[in-house]
């Protein structure tokens, strides 16, 4: 039964991938190499700031106020109040020549959504992902008043919300564990947070959250398939569900057409929206393609194993050759 389940994510993807002519995983990430994406010089800051359109904050309550007009007076003045965003600062309309550009899905294939998974809720922690990776992009993202050191007035530029980027890593955090628990079979894990009732089988969530995976009345197909009490299948569906809503239902990932240098003609391909869009097609992809990890020696970082390199120990040359450095300092065997 398991198998079957496995197959019919695998398929529902294959769906997907195929009808755009992309039929491995390998192909996949090689068509998507085109994909680039910005990292500002300066580095990211965050700044408390007002979103253009938000309301301003509201006059004086009257002596004699209601509780229901208290009530909305206050949600006014939450509404009201600056939120902390994420910005390189610079104003629209100005080219940031400072910085770089690289790309997510050939230079960290298979481990940039693992990097995202484990950056530290905290705006230190995603100051330095940001430094690293850029901004999120795609739909997160609003205009916020920024000054540039020579300006006397604030000039428009976009800023990520703090709440976004803490939303988009928890929700990463969660799919990834799942994925990792169903993979492992650790039933002990998964019988906490995967619920069955009577007509419906689902995930909760620490926070008390209920996702709905099926039940008699929605994805009938499916509840009736499942095997009653099995704690992997819900779970694995569950995953395929939050990976397609994150990219197609939100718009993250879809068709293009790109030019083929090779082919001199114009070619579909699946891109990202964002680097959003590359974090969730990166884990897709190592879904697909059922993908091991390992830590690095050197520095810990998770890396893909693939059947080719069974053998490697670093997430890098640049971490192997620190290694056998340290290593001969220390006056041992490399």
């Amino acid at each position: 039964m398991l198998d079957n389940i496995v197959s019919f994510i695998h398929s529902e993807t294959r769906n997907f991938i195929e009808r755009y002519k992309i039929v491995s995983s390998d192909q996949m990430t090689e068509s998507l190499i085109e994909f680039h994406w910005w990292v500002s010089g300066a580095g990211y800051k965050w700044v408390s700031a007002r979103t253009i359109g938000q309301e301003s904050p509201p006059g004086p309550l009257p002596d004699n106020a209601t509780e229901d007009e208290k009530r909305r007076h206050r949600r006014a003045e939450l509404d009201s109040r600056p939120r902390y965003f994420l910005t390189d600062g610079i104003p629209l309309g100005i080219r940031n020549e400072s910085g770089r550009e690289f790309r997510p899905l050939k230079d960290f294939r298979g481990v940039l959504y693992r990097r995202f998974a484990q950056t530290p809720l905290d705006t230190e922690g995603i100051k330095k992902f940001a430094d690293a990776f850029g901004p999120l992009g795609g739909e997160i993202g609003s205009i916020i008043p920024v000054k540039r050191i020579d300006a006397t007035r604030d000039l428009m530029g976009t800023g990520e919300d703090l709440n976004d980027w803490l939303y988009e890593i928890t929700r990463m955090v969660e799919t990834v564990e799942l994925w990792d628990l169903a993979r492992a079979k650790d039933t002990k894990r998964l019988s906490e947070l995967v619920r069955w009732r009577e007509n419906s089988v689902g995930i909760e969530w620490s926070d008390r959250r209920f996702e709905l995976i099926a039940a008699s009345e929605h994805r009938r197909e499916l509840f009736e398939w499942m095997k009653p009490g099995d704690l992997v299948e819900p779970a694995l569906l569950a995953v395929q569900k939050i990976v397609n809503k994150q990219l197609w239902e939100k718009g993250r990932a879809g068709p293009r057409l790109l030019w083929d240098g090779d082919k001199r003609a114009l070619s579909q391909r699946i891109m990202p929206n964002g680097l959003i869009g590359a974090i969730w097609l990166d884990f897709l992809l190592a879904i697909d393609g059922n993908t091991d990890y390992r830590r690095c020696l050197q520095c810990d970082a998770p890396f893909p194993v693939t059947p080719k390199g069974q053998r490697r120990k670093f997430c890098s040359d640049r971490c192997r050759v620190a290694h056998h450095r340290k290593k001969r300092n220390q006056g041992g065997s490399p």
